[in-house]
């Protein structure tokens, strides 16, 4: 019976984590598209770099190298 608990929390979390990374995915791909209807192509060009470098340092401290790099 504790294992069935145990396994209904396990599910309940992965669902909450993976609906919560989703939910950041979809917002952030509705802001990207306001931003671009908003700013001139220049403009947004430059926003869209800087977003890449963004999303790429969060992935990396996702990740979990910053404790690697530390030691």
């Amino acid at each position: 019976m504790a294992n069935l608990k145990l396994d209904k929390q396990l599910l309940q979390s992965v669902f909450h984590s993976m609906s919560g990374r989703y939910i950041v995915y979809a917002v952030q791909l509705i802001s990207m598209m306001l931003l671009a209807r908003i700013f001139t192509p220049e403009t947004f060009g430059v926003f869209a770099v800087i977003q890449v470098f963004s999303v790429f340092f969060a992935l990396v401290s996702e990740m979990g190298f910053e404790y690697s790099i530390s030691k």
